[in-house]
């Protein structure tokens, strides 16, 4: 709203906007008020924007160019129109943008091509003035191969090859060269090379246009070489004749050869594929001889001295042959003086006996004729393909018998030519073997080992005869416990090896053998006979016991061995016994027990000497101590070990398993103290000790507290023996809030009736609160006045409840036992919480470490 003195009838209103309607009230007014108002209607005029400003225009590809710019410094825009089109072509293209947009990007242009580009602002429908640019797209590899290729044969050794330069709607740029790839039909790429863009044609010399080639090209640009055109196949427009004559026929006769050269027909349109050599001594072409077209020379080889043959050169083509052109020719006088010496050809051998080969050869110098002529000899050197020396022989003839020669042995022979003191080349070497024979020596280094725990076996192995004579197919071993028989009452065995595992042996018995061999011919002399007489001590010791510390494990050793060399029993285990200086004089020695071989000796006293030696355990005993080790445990602690539950003496830790055998943890428990067993079924040891009666093993049962952190020391376990075992555990968890009696257990096996034994009667001792309890099996054995034997150790069946049997943890106990008396104390604790118990059937479950007890 605008105010104006009352002198003013005329008023300019700005900021309007262009091609608007607009309603123009006005009133006049005094000091009383206004008048009614007066109502016009205007239209604004539409102004025509001016161009656009800071127009720019950029390549960004092959294929778009960008275009940007700001509005027009006059007049308002509400959209711009963008034309572009590539000079010279009616094909335009556009794009409306509104008012508020300032770029574009003109896509799927012709490539490397010019374009025209105009930018119109609009107001409304009142178009501006227009910007006008000009720019290219970028290059890029050609997208079609040159033109109108061909490839022509202007006779029989040159090829052109024509094109014109590719379509440039698909030159995509300037074209910078060309690529070319010839190749033989059918065959591999002769060559690829480049060529400069202002070449048409390309000329290929010394080529056989008889066959067909095959060209394919490639236009180039700045930035690469184009497509392929498909492959062009050569023609030829020459007039299907035969070919002339060969020309410049040139002759030169040798003693035994003779040489011709010619060059190439006159050339009348005609391809020439090829010549045609011919001879004969008395009618022409008796031998021919077709070479190929780039061959313009040949030697006729093996002709008689002296003598006159027919020769002659054609040439020929897919049409026929030429004229031939027939000359006479005599070959030289053959004289000692221009005789030539040439190595032997077509060398044979035959082999004619074990013993001998046939060898035959041909002269070249001889002719057809291949009589020898006088003063010409020939040598022979052979020699075994084992590398043996040369061997030599002469002869006058053109064959040769080798004698005493290997049988079955192949042989490298050559021959060569000798004129006094002159020889020829040796001949290339023929190889061939003479026969095979029966064998002429027998197996050799035979030798008899006894099989190790299993005495009715024996190991016997051998070499092959030094003289085989051939491929040795089969031996035959002979065996007796009388070497006074005759060779066929021995019993015999087959085979096709160098060894063999002889069973049925009879223990104890001196058994003789004898070897025979057979290749494909028959068969070989007997060996000598080859005695075996078993060892006279069954058992020996183990070898090679290493003792070696445990990194940051001062107070534990790892101990290793090699099993018995000459067991003739089973091995069920080894006992390693150790002790210190002192107490090994007094032969009180630690003893631990071993499936495999080697172990983990702990709790060692620092700085202290032990001796260490180990014994294999077979079924029925033990073997022989392997010889003392000695081994100083170090001086400083460099790591605490816990004390277990019952003090420093009785504690427990775990071990590590040190070999693959050893599958479950294996926990060890110090030496028991003499003063912790308060069993009540039996008051002391000794009396505990007694009652398991000489070379006998009697089992019990210890009724202990149930801690998934320790393991009971011996002591505990000794303390709290219930009964005597019937063979049967029970390996339930119990309660120890709930009255328990042994009858209980035995309703809870299944067994359906008590006991009444006063013997096996015992009241399972006081639990405490929240306390479960377990089973523990002990076998003790006394060894009292006989030697060391095993003992099995009963377990009971565990039959599992899921698919997977839990770990079988094992103790070590260790302590003083009766004077004179030996014990061994076998205990397996059995986890109960997934297992149940069988009486029918027994199953080895885990492993369990033997501690001994010896005065």
């Amino acid at each position: 709203m605008q105010v104006l003195p009352a002198n003013v009838s005329t008023v300019q209103l700005y900021t309007v906007k262009p091609l608007t309607e607009y309603i123009i009230t006005i009133k006049a007014f005094n000091k009383y008020g206004e008048s009614q108002a007066s109502y016009a209607r205007a239209t604004t005029p539409s102004y025509a924007p001016s161009i656009v400003q800071h127009a720019q225009i950029l390549p960004v590809s092959p294929t778009e160019i960008h275009l940007k710019w700001e509005e027009p410094s006059r007049g308002h825009v509400t959209r711009y129109h963008i034309r572009y089109w590539r000079p010279g072509r009616r094909e335009k293209q556009s794009a409306w943008m509104t008012g508020n947009f300032r770029n574009y990007v003109a896509g799927s242009l012709r490539k490397g091509s010019n374009y025209r580009f105009e930018i119109i602002p609009y107001n409304g429908v009142i178009p501006g003035e227009a910007v006008v640019m000009f720019t290219s797209t970028l290059e890029d590899r050609p997208d079609g191969p040159p033109l109108d290729i061909k490839l022509r044969a202007l006779n029989e050794s040159i090829l052109v090859a024509t094109w014109q330069p590719p379509d440039p709607e698909l030159a995509n740029g300037k074209i910078k060269g060309y690529r070319l790839v010839l190749k033989v039909k059918g065959g591999k790429r002769i060559s690829s090379f480049r060529l400069s863009s202002s070449r048409r044609n390309f000329t290929f010399f010394d080529m056989d246009t008889s066959k067909i080639y095959q060209l394919r090209m490639a236009a180039i640009t700045i930035n690469g070489t184009g497509v392929l055109s498909s492959w062009v196949e050569s023609t030829y427009s020459g007039s299907p004749n035969k070919p002339g004559l060969p020309e410049r026929l040139i002759i030169k006769p040798d003693m035994t050869s003779i040489s011709l050269s010619w060059s190439r027909p006159k050339f009348t349109g005609s391809q020439v594929h090829g010549y045609i050599v011919g001879y004969g001594q008395f009618i022409p072409e008796a031998y021919r001889v077709v070479l190929p077209r780039t061959q313009q020379n040949y030697t006729i080889n093996f002709l008689r001295p002296n003598s006159k043959y027919i020769v002659s050169v054609r040439a020929f083509n897919q049409i026929g042959e030429s004229q031939p052109s027939f000359r006479k020719v005599r070959t030289l006088k053959a004289t000692l003086k221009n005789i030539p010496l040439l190595a032997p050809v077509q060398l044979r051998v035959q082999s004619d006996s074990p013993t001998s080969l046939m060898v035959s050869w041909v002269d070249p110098v001889l002719g057809s004729s291949q009589e020898v002529l006088e003063g010409r000899s020939y040598v022979i050197r052979y020699s075994p393909l084992s590398g043996e020396s040369y061997k030599y022989t002469g002869t006058v003839s053109l064959h040769r018998k080798l004698t005493g020669l290997k049988p079955a042995t192949s042989y490298e022979i050559s021959v060569k030519a000798v004129i006094a003191n002159i020889s020829s080349d040796w001949s290339l070497p023929v190889l061939n073997s003479t026969h095979q024979t029966t064998p002429s020596s027998a197996p050799q280094n035979i030798t008899v080992q006894p099989v190790m725990g299993n005495p009715t076996e024996l190991q016997l192995s051998w070499t092959e005869p030094q003289h085989s004579n051939g491929k040795i197919l089969e031996y035959f071993i002979y065996r007796s416990l009388n070497p006074s028989l005759a060779s066929k009452e021995w019993e015999i065995v087959a085979t096709d090896q160098q060894a063999i595992r002889l069973k049925g042996i009879l223990p104890h018995k001196v058994y003789y053998f004898r070897l025979q061999a057979r290749n494909r011919v028959g068969y070989g002399p007997l060996s000598d006979i080859a005695v075996y007489k078993p060892p006279k001590e069954r058992r020996s010791a183990p070898s090679n016991l290493t003792i070696s510390s445990i990194h940051d494990n001062l107070d534990s050793v790892m101990v290793a061995w090699q099993p018995p060399q000459t067991a003739q029993e089973e091995i069920t285990g080894y006992r390693v016994h150790y002790a210190t200086l002192e107490n090994a004089e007094r032969k009180q020695w630690m003893v631990k027990f071993e499936k495999v071989v080697n172990t983990i000796v702990e709790d060692l006293e620092l700085n202290t000497t032990y001796h260490f030696k180990v014994h294999a355990r077979y079924r029925n005993g033990f073997g022989p101590f392997s010889a003392a080790v000695t081994f100083k445990t170090p001086s400083e602690v460099t790591k605490q070990q816990p004390a277990g539950k019952f003090g420093s003496n009785d504690g427990a830790k775990f071990t590590p398993p040190t070999t693959e055998s050893q599958v479950f943890t294996s926990l060890q428990t110090k030496k028991a103290s003499e003063n912790t067993f308060t069993n009540k079924v039996f008051p002391d040891k000794e009396q505990m000790l007694s009652s398991v009666p000489p070379q006998q093993t009697r089992t019990y049962e210890a009724f202990v507290p149930l801690d998934s952190h320790q393991l009971f020391p011996s002591s505990e376990m000794l303390r709290n023996i219930t009964k005597p075992s019937d063979g049967s555990f029970n390996h339930s968890l119990i309660d120890a809030n709930k009255e328990y009696s042994p009858a209980d257990q035995h309703e809870e096996d299944g067994k359906g009736s008590v006991d009444n034994n006063p013997e096996n009667l015992s009241v399972a001792p006081p639990a405490e609160e929240d306390q479960v309890y377990r089973y523990l099996a002990v076998n003790l054995e006394n060894g009292k006045n006989s030697a060391p034997h095993s003992s099995e150790i009963q377990r009971s069946q565990r039959v599992l409840e899921n698919t997977q049997l839990p770990l079988v943890e094992s103790s070590t106990f260790f302590s003083e036992a009766h004077k004179s008396t030996r014990s061994v104390f076998e205990a397996t604790q059995k986890p109960v919480s997934e297992v149940k118990s069988s009486r029918n059937e027994t199953e080895s479950v885990g492993e369990t470490i033997f501690g001994r007890f010896q005065n």
